[in-house]
């Protein structure tokens, strides 16, 4: 069901989104607090490579996540009330939906430990870097503004993903489901996003 970076780039949308909302103050807000729609440039790992171009959106009221990977015929929703996701093929009129609770999940909670680590502007917005434990355990740095908007992730000195483009905007609830009549396929297991 995925072509190169697509699993891989939900796992680094893991990275921020996996732990339980946070708002003291050593510690983030880990969600947007508002509707966003966010463009991030995914870097690849081998020099030379062009960034791919990753769509997400974020619904505050429903409290869903959409992921459109790069150059893949699908787009994958979170639903974090619920701890399940959705992955949708229009191509084929499917949609398969899974339990995201486990281990490595975006809808998986963590243990939130964070360590700020100074201040950066991405995509012209101001952001607060943090140190925290990924889906897998390694250290990653996020880059979140104040309100919940992750712009830019790394581990192990290098940017796994950063928004070039951030648009706060209501976000149409009909984004967020799948279209009616598709064929539902319900996940016989958990499955890993580990990368």
């Amino acid at each position: 069901m995925s072509r190169p970076g697509g699993l891989a780039l939900l796992a680094a949308a893991a990275l921020v989104l996996c732990a339980n909302p946070a708002r003291a103050q050593d510690k983030p807000a880990i969600r947007p607090l508002r509707d966003v729609d966010i463009t991030y440039a995914i870097l690849q790992p081998n020099p030379g490579q062009a960034p791919l171009s990753q769509r997400m959106r974020w619904s505050v009221a429903l409290g869903r996540l959409r992921v459109d990977p790069p150059a893949q015929d699908m787009y994958m929703v979170v639903d974090y009330g619920t701890r399940r996701m959705i992955v949708v093929r229009p191509e084929n009129q499917a949609v398969l939906d899974m339990d995201a609770s486990g281990p490595g999940m975006p809808g998986a909670p963590s243990d939130g430990r964070y360590t700020r680590q100074g201040t950066d502007t991405v995509a012209g917005l101001a952001c607060t870097n943090w140190q925290t434990p990924d889906a897998g355990g390694r250290l990653a740095v996020l880059c979140l503004t104040a309100d919940g908007v992750m712009l830019r992730a790394s581990r192990d000195g290098q940017t796994l993903l950063q928004a070039t483009s951030v648009v706060y905007a209501p976000q149409d609830p009909a984004a967020f489901a799948a279209p009616a009549g598709y064929h539902h396929i319900t996940a016989p297991q958990q499955l890993s996003t580990q990368p």
